[in-house]
C-alpha cells in the first residue's frame, strides 16, 4: 500500500507538472519567458501637461540589447488623430503592433459613429484591451496617451503593459523614469505657460543626454493643443557628420586635406 501511495504521489506531482508546463507555454508572454515579468526599457518618453496643452518627447532611436538598431529615425510618439498624441516604449514589436491597432480601431469607430473618442474614453478602452491581453499574452509596451478634448482641457494619461491607468499631470516610461521625476516634481507648476513647459522638457532631455549611461542624442517633441498636433523637433538625424565618431570624421578632415594637396600638386606641375 506504501509503494502505491508513492507511485500515486509522484504520479500526480507528474501530471501537475506537464499541466503547469503547457499551461506556461501556451500563455507565456509573446517576448519575455514564462514568469519573467519586463523592467524598464531603455527608451525614453516624457510628458507635461498644461491647462489647454501637452508636451510630449521621446527619443527617436531603437535599441536591441547592446545594439543600436536606429539612430534618429524612430518615432515613438503616434498621432491618434488632430487632438490626440499616443506615446508608446518597450519592444519594437509589441509596439509598432499595439499602438497601430489602437489608431485604426479609433479610426473606425469615428468612420461608424461620426464622432471621436475623447481622451478618457481613448484611454478606458486602450487599458481594457491590455487587461484583456494581459491574460493570454501581454503586450511588452508602456504608454502615455494625451490630448485636448473639445472643452479645451487637456488630459494625460499613464498607462503601462499591466493595464494601470493613472491621469497625472506630468509622466516618465522607460528608464527616463529614474532621473526626471525629481526634476519635473520641482519644476512643475500647473499655471505654466506652453514656453515654460517645452523649457523643461528641454531641461528634462538635457539632464538624461549627460547622466544616463545610454546615448540618446535625437529627440522628437510634439505639443499637442485645441488648434491641432505641432512637431517642435522630428527627432530626424542629420547627416552632416555630427553623429561620426571624432575617428571618423578626423580621417574625413585627413582625406580631403590630402586630396586637396594632390589637386593643387597636379595643377602647379600641369602649369
Amino acid at each position: 500500500h506504501h509503494g502505491d501511495l508513492h507511485f500515486s504521489v509522484a504520479q500526480s506531482f507528474s501530471r501537475k507538472s506537464v499541466l503547469a508546463h503547457t499551461a506556461a507555454r501556451t500563455h507565456a508572454p509573446r517576448t519575455a519567458p514564462p514568469g519573467v515579468r519586463p523592467g524598464p526599457t531603455m527608451d525614453s518618453l516624457i510628458a507635461v501637461r498644461g491647462a489647454d496643452f501637452v508636451v510630449m518627447a521621446a527619443d527617436s532611436s531603437q535599441l536591441r540589447s547592446v545594439l543600436v538598431v536606429k539612430s534618429g529615425s524612430e518615432s515613438k510618439i503616434m498621432d491618434l488623430d488632430e487632438h490626440k498624441l499616443l506615446g508608446a516604449v518597450g519592444d519594437h514589436g509589441d509596439r509598432v503592433h499595439f499602438t497601430e491597432y489602437l489608431q485604426k480601431n479609433f479610426t473606425l469607430y469615428e468612420m461608424r459613429t461620426g464622432r471621436q473618442l475623447g481622451v478618457q474614453e481613448c484611454a478606458n478602452w486602450t487599458r481594457s484591451q491590455l487587461a484583456t491581453a494581459l491574460r493570454s499574452g501581454p503586450y511588452q509596451t508602456n504608454l502615455l496617451l494625451a490630448g485636448v478634448d473639445d472643452d479645451k482641457r487637456a488630459s494625460l494619461y499613464f498607462i503601462d503593459y499591466l493595464a494601470s491607468m493613472q491621469s497625472l499631470p506630468f509622466a516618465c516610461q522607460g528608464y527616463a523614469g529614474h532621473f526626471l521625476l525629481g526634476l519635473l516634481d520641482r519644476g512643475y507648476r500647473a499655471d505654466m505657460s506652453r514656453d515654460e513647459a517645452v523649457s523643461l522638457v528641454r531641461s528634462c532631455i538635457a539632464q538624461l543626454t549627460r547622466r544616463f549611461l545610454v546615448n540618446s542624442p535625437h529627440f522628437q517633441i510634439k505639443v499637442v493643443d485645441a488648434d491641432g498636433i505641432h512637431v517642435l523637433e522630428d527627432g530626424v538625424a542629420r547627416n552632416d557628420g555630427n553623429d561620426a565618431p571624432p575617428s571618423a570624421n578626423a580621417a574625413a578632415a585627413g582625406t580631403t586635406t590630402a586630396t586637396t594637396t594632390t589637386t593643387t600638386a597636379t595643377t602647379t606641375t600641369a602649369s
